[in-house]
């Protein structure tokens, strides 16, 4: 190929016109043969060529490779997009007043945070806006993302008024306030009066008790003294019954007890304050003859309707004694004590010079002033707040409370003592002294009472030998409203048998005296449901005993606790 040649070859691969046969637009050409001139030079022929330098035949044209078009796709990945959650926080509109129990708010937010509570319109755009106004009061507390949350807050530090509520993120971004607000009205202690003594206020010598009497004892500097029927609760003040107005006393003679011959002991022999209610309990357990010391003063009630009045003891005559002006003590007379000295004389004292002194119990010269003790904390006996174990009013164990499950009364329970008939262990008897079905009795706690009820009515009577009846007719504790407990109510005592312990202990001998009779009926007509206290062979279970036979008895009551 000429020089011109090559280089109008050249000039059309440039742009790209080159065809088999030569150069765009001219007529084909023959592909070459043999030997070429120039390495590199290149024919389009059906068959591309190129010229090549060989080992043996130096230039010679050769196929020229066919070229390959590698096509590259780049796939841009972009980064993971975070979403912000913009904290949102949420609440009923909430009106705290001295009357709201609890004193929360509940609160629910779309995150997990703080939630604050601030004082007014303090503006607010950070976290930092709000710990540290110094002129608006806040709060806080933390919240479960999309949880209600009750978030309780301090009446006593935040004051009257309303706070906005807003809540924050863990990365402290701050949400808008909710649309609803707390509103605080509290009433202050410089906003209102204090309390009277009559009212639960602190009381002076003096003072109207809430009895409506005269409070003629202060414990010394603001102390307490133990008081009650078991000297388990705690009182602060001695009220004497009044002698004018409405409900009020007058002082009378009367003889100490019904019973004037027979030692009671320990339980009327408390000489100190706040011993004379338990001494005056142990004098009507004694004997309930009506118009006695004792028992006249049990039954008063006072202007205020109130049930715990008593006979003072020694110590707490001579404090009525030192306040005889302030209180009316009559100062020409002299007055019994609850106090026993021994089985026929007991504690006394002159008004008209304080002398002390015994007298024998039948006579009937001496006067009589009813008190009361108050300003403490009541124990469960003496009508306070009851826990499983404690002392209840009748002297037995407290063993189901209002809230145990399956009660559904809103009573609480306590079984007698183990030596409630005399002497432990516990009494025997049998259930009836009739093999036929008694129907409509309860398995439930709170059936017994009725169950015993229907028993002692429907069973032939054979005095103390039946379980039912007996127990009805017992005074234990000063109480007479015990029963027989049905099923639960004794399967029930085995469930706390932690507490039955020492004088409330079951009987554990053998497997016959761990076998207790309740109120239900059985299976069949001639048993009753019994209940396997200790030993034997299912202890917790309750079974089928005969009617007929004889069985241990734990007497049972009910009563309303205090709150």
């Amino acid at each position: 190929m000429s020089g011109l040649n090559r280089a109008v070859v050249a000039a059309a691969l440039a742009v790209g016109v080159i065809f088999a046969g030569g150069v765009a637009g001219a007529n084909p050409q023959p592909a070459p043969r043999g030997v070429c001139t120039k390495v590199g030079d290149v024919v389009s022929t059906p068959v591309p060529l190129v010229c090549k330098q060989t080992t043996k035949n130096g230039l010679r044209w050769r196929k020229a490779p066919i070229p390959t078009t590698t096509t590259t796709t780049t796939t841009s990945i972009a980064p993971p997009t975070t979403v912000a959650v913009v904290p949102t926080v949420s609440l009923a509109a909430t009106f705290l007043d001295s009357g709201t129990f609890p004193k929360a708010a509940v609160v629910t937010s779309n995150v997990a945070g703080t939630v604050y509570f601030i004082e007014g319109a303090s503006p607010v755009n950070t976290v930092s806006d709000i710990t540290s106004a110094r002129n608006y009061r806040w709060t806080s507390g933390v919240v479960t993302a999309n949880t209600p949350t009750s978030i309780a807050l301090d009446v006593d530090v935040l004051t009257n008024g309303y706070y906005r509520v807003f809540v924050a993120n863990s990365q402290g971004v701050l949400s808008e306030p909710a649309f609803n607000k707390v509103t605080i009205s509290i009433s202050r202690a410089s906003d209102v009066a204090a309390l009277s003594c009559a009212a639960g206020g602190v009381c002076a010598v003096g003072d109207t008790g809430p009895g409506g009497g005269v409070v003629f004892y202060v414990q010394a500097a603001g102390g307490t003294f133990t008081c009650g029927a078991t000297l388990a609760s705690t009182c602060r003040y001695l009220e004497a019954a009044p002698t004018t107005g409405t409900n009020s006393w007058s002082d009378a003679q009367y003889v100490w007890s019904g019973n004037t011959s027979t030692l009671i002991g320990s339980a009327a022999q408390g000489e100190g304050v706040g011993t004379g209610y338990k001494n005056t309990e142990a004098i009507v357990a004694q004997s309930s003859t009506a118009n006695r010391a004792g028992t006249i003063v049990r039954a008063y009630r006072g202007p205020n309707n109130l049930s715990d009045w008593y006979l003072p003891s020694k110590g707490e005559l001579n404090e009525l004694y030192r306040e005889r002006v302030r209180v009316g003590g009559n100062s020409a007379v002299s007055y019994w004590s609850s106090t026993e000295v021994d089985a026929n004389v007991a504690w006394m004292q002159h008004f008209y010079n304080g002398f002390q002194g015994d007298d024998a119990k039948s006579i009937g010269t001496y006067y009589v002033r009813p008190v009361r003790a108050f300003g403490g904390t009541l124990a469960c006996a003496d009508g306070g707040i009851c826990a499983v174990g404690d002392t209840g009013p009748g002297g037995g164990v407290v063993y189901i409370l209002s809230t145990t499950s399956g009660n559904t009364t809103g009573l609480t329970f306590e079984a007698a003592r183990n030596d409630w008939n005399g002497s432990a262990p516990d009494g025997k008897g049998k259930w009836c002294a009739a093999n036929t079905v008694v129907s409509g009795l309860g398995t439930a706690i709170g059936t017994g009472s009725s169950n015993s009820a229907t028993i002692a009515t429907s069973c032939s009577s054979t005095g103390t030998d039946d379980a039912a009846e007996y127990v009805r007719g017992k005074t234990i504790g000063g109480k007479t409203d015990w029963f027989l407990p049905s099923r639960d109510e004794a399967l029930a005592i085995y469930t706390q048998r932690s507490v039955f312990t020492g004088a409330y202990a079951t009987n554990q001998a053998d497997s016959d005296e761990a076998r207790y009779l309740t109120s239900t009926q059985g299976t069949i007509s001639g048993n009753a449901l019994g209940a396997y206290m200790e030993g034997g062979v299912h202890p917790g279970a309750s079974g089928d005993f005969s009617k007929t036979y004889h069985f241990a008895i734990r007497p049972v009551r009910s009563f309303t606790a205090g709150s």
